[in-house]
């Protein structure tokens, strides 16, 4: 499986993370890797990640984006044979070019490729695509979406041919920001001979999409001629324009048809669709029930699933100690945490003052 996200929250090492989306994209790979569920995790580098917090002396938040050194994180350049650093390439208007430069974190037994736009070979304005996480506007963001989507796709397919991995048979879109990853991949299918409807249709089979938002106004929606601007450079030469320009317009009651919508793209390219809680599946179900007119609102196919948490990632250690020193080493690996009543309360209490302390 194939698991594209914006952002992943594994480790503040790795600041590549500002809130929800990213925590639980981090956990699902840190719990993939326990349970041995062959995933791969495809994302962007960014320069400064998210910004460092402090207060100041009257208690305002003060916010830094201090610029990380790769070579300074846990992470590993993919090279060819002969030591040069792989690249991806996608073309942009007026003749113009997007390298980016594959990392790879190890998140246990799953591996996590970063692609990293501030190479030689690209122009200023290239560069600076993987500068901030959720950074700048307009053509900034859907370069940046571009990049997740289609390079991702590509940085894959170098992965495969340099390490033999399997080609990922089920493709994750995690929030509409990596929904271009199934244009690409139709780009794929139908330079190898398919048609557009048989494409379309071979791509949506094995994609799953997961929408996290339940306000609209959070979702990223471009301009459909900022979208074909793009799309015209020859970002997918085989796939006609048109067809890319319908996955993602608002063309329902209430919509915007010269808006191009991320969350409607990646509906429309998934054959499995959810959203993050029960309550979200009932407002999400609502919100996007223009793309299945005729259907009841309830019927809307847009599944819910409650997330949950890598349970070790959220346990202080401290926690643990005490779980096996006084329930012994079994009650923490099934987590019998209600096996807690035999503890003293002023155990529990106590260690609860020394983290708070702490924190």
């Amino acid at each position: 499986m194939a698991y594209f996200s914006p952002e992943y929250g594994i480790s503040a090492v790795l600041p590549q993370y500002s809130g929800g989306l990213g925590i639980l994209a981090g956990d699902h790979l840190k719990a993939a890797s326990d349970l041995g569920v062959p995933l791969i995790g495809v994302g962007l580098l960014y320069a400064a990640g998210y910004f460092k917090q402090s207060l100041s002396r009257d208690a305002w938040q003060q916010e830094t984006y201090p610029v990380l050194d790769p070579d300074g994180l846990p992470l590993t350049l993919l090279r060819e044979e002969d030591g040069s650093p792989a690249q991806i390439m996608l073309p942009l208007p007026n003749g113009r070019k997007l390298l980016a430069r594959i990392w790879r974190a190890d998140v246990g037994r799953v591996p996590l490729l970063l692609l990293d736009s501030n190479v030689p070979g690209n122009d200023e304005a290239a560069r600076a695509i993987t500068d901030r996480l959720y950074g700048g506007g307009g053509d900034h963001r859907l370069q940046q979406e571009l990049l997740l989507g289609m390079g991702g796709v590509k940085a894959l397919r170098i992965f495969e041919r340099h390490t033999g991995t399997p080609r990922p048979e089920v493709f994750h879109t995690n929030e509409g920001h990596a929904g271009f990853l199934g244009i690409e991949r139709i780009q794929e299918l139908m330079s190898e001979g398919l048609s557009w409807h048989e494409a379309l249709a071979a791509g949506r089979a094995n994609t799953v999409f997961t929408t996290h938002t339940p306000v609209p106004a959070r979702i990223d929606r471009f301009d459909g001629l900022q979208v074909a601007h793009f799309f015209r450079a020859g970002l997918a030469p085989d796939v006609p324009t048109d067809q890319v320009l319908a996955l993602g317009e608002e063309s329902y009651d209430g919509g915007d048809p010269t808006k191009y919508n991320m969350a409607v793209m990646g509906l429309r390219l998934a054959q499995r669709a959810n959203v993050v809680a029960k309550l979200h599946g009932v407002v999400s179900r609502g919100m996007f029930s223009g793309l299945w007119p005729g259907f009841d609102t309830e019927e809307v196919p847009i599944t819910s699933v409650t997330n949950g948490v890598h349970v070790p990632t959220w346990v202080d250690p401290r926690i643990s100690a005490l779980a096996r020193e006084k329930l012994g080493p079994e009650s923490v690996e099934t987590r019998r945490w209600d096996k807690v009543y035999d503890v003293e309360d002023e155990v529990v209490w106590g260690l609860r003052r020394q983290l708070r302390s702490n924190l």
